[in-house]
């Protein structure tokens, strides 16, 4: 009796319309990013090839080893249209590959060898023109603005 189109409608049963479902509430992913600095440059990582921003790049999840210098980036939350992820960002500056310390033992110069090796196979790229030569998502455009923006960080 409230709807001014009723003798003009077709639908016997007013639940049986077509109707927009509620929206669904976003997962939200935790993540930890590390910017490894070395040699004033950073490192990136190519994503895999399947799953959120796959095949571009971004910054390891993985803490390094050998940190000299940690510096806590200021949080950010970056949303995707099922997901969020609530970042956590820190950049730190690594220990240059190749340095010896000869007042280790052997099993810590090795493993000190081992972080060397893998250290030359990873990418590390000038961050000042990364974004340009990379696909870099806007996911983590905080984190290059402040990597970017703090020269003090990588000199």
């Amino acid at each position: 009796d409230i709807c001014p189109i009723k003798k003009y409608c077709e639908a016997s049963d007013p639940a049986s319309l077509p109707y927009k479902p509620k929206k669904r509430a976003r997962k939200i992913e935790y993540k930890h990013l590390y910017v490894w600095i070395h040699q004033n440059k950073v490192h990136v990582v190519k994503r895999a090839d399947t799953g959120l921003l796959a095949g571009l790049y971004g910054f390891d999840e993985t803490k390094p080893e050998h940190i000299i210098e940690s510096i806590e980036l200021k949080p950010y939350i970056h949303i995707f249209s099922h997901v969020e992820w609530h970042m956590k960002g820190y950049a730190v500056l690594i220990e240059e590959p190749g340095r010896e310390f000869p007042e280790e033992d052997s099993a810590k110069r090795d493993e000190r060898r081992k972080c060397r090796q893998k250290a030359n196979e990873l990418l590390f790229v000038e961050a000042s023109d990364a974004r340009e030569r990379y696909a870099v998502p806007s996911a983590f455009s905080a984190y290059w603005n402040a990597i970017i923006e703090s020269s003090n960080m990588i000199s």
